[in-house]
């Protein structure tokens, strides 16, 4: 027989989320930092695990703001729903008018489970306009909304401003006055803020086949094949029409 090493990928223990930090709400725990230069503000992705703690239910805890305040011209902030009416929330506003809202029906309530969330925005994309915004929980792409709002697609119009020259914060949210407002309490984990690019969750984790479940990944910015479920012929502008154009010919 063939020894065979079992790695820490392979086992099919208990989930393993490697390198978490832990937030705490009481100490009031929170991560910043401000972008020398503005990027992409139309395509860009977020992903990170995390396992919430008790102590965060029902505080509106910020999980990523930008801006001056909650209701500056230009701001985005993500934020768990302190309500059985919203889930995770994404909310973003463009020059004091331009507002954009997702947010899911799903919960995110157990203390004990590890979330996975990808976020990938694109504004530039044709139709369908809720292409525009992606969210995948665990590997999974979330299709159910308590509220989603989009706009046609605006090339001058930026979907957030998240990365614009301003302070972002991690694991907490302002108020309307610019004050430190409600923290995130919880561990964080694997957190990737990719300029430029809309990716899908197989950039950064994979299904374990031993487990069925979904694990971290080490991400690569080239060289993957992961398709994210995007239909191509979706985008396809042609008179002589799609089926045309694949008939083999």
């Amino acid at each position: 027989a063939i020894p065979q090493v079992v790695t820490e990928s392979k086992a099919s223990g208990a989930q393993i989320i490697d390198g978490s930090l832990k937030f705490d709400f009481h100490n009031q725990q929170h991560l910043e930092r401000t972008f020398g230069s503005t990027g992409n503000r139309r395509t860009f992705t977020y992903s990170f695990w995390i396992k919430r703690g008790a102590a965060g239910f029902g505080a509106f805890p910020g999980l990523i703001f930008s801006g001056a305040n909650n209701v500056t011209p230009n701001m985005l902030h993500m934020y768990f729903g302190g309500s059985n009416s919203e889930g995770l929330v994404l909310y973003s506003l463009k020059d004091n008018s331009n507002v954009r809202k997702y947010a899911t029906i799903r919960q995110f309530r157990d203390p004990n489970s590890w979330y996975h969330i990808v976020v990938a925005v694109d504004s530039t994309i044709p139709a369908p306009a809720l292409d525009r915004m992606k969210i995948y929980v665990n590997g999974e792409r979330i299709t159910s909304f308590a509220s989603s709002d989009y706009n046609a697609i605006d090339l001058n119009t930026e979907f957030t401003v998240s990365n614009s020259g301003q302070k972002q914060l991690i694991g907490l949210m302002l108020n309307s006055s610019g004050a430190k407002s409600t923290w995130y309490d919880g561990m964080m984990s694997q957190y990737y803020f990719i300029d430029g690019l809309a990716l899908g969750p197989g950039y950064f984790g994979f299904t374990d086949p031993l487990t069925n479940t979904w694990r971290p990944g080490k991400f690569r910015a080239e060289g993957t094949t992961v398709n994210d479920g995007t239909q191509w012929s979706t985008y396809l502008s042609n008179s002589t029409g799609a089926a045309n154009l694949f008939d083999g010919n």
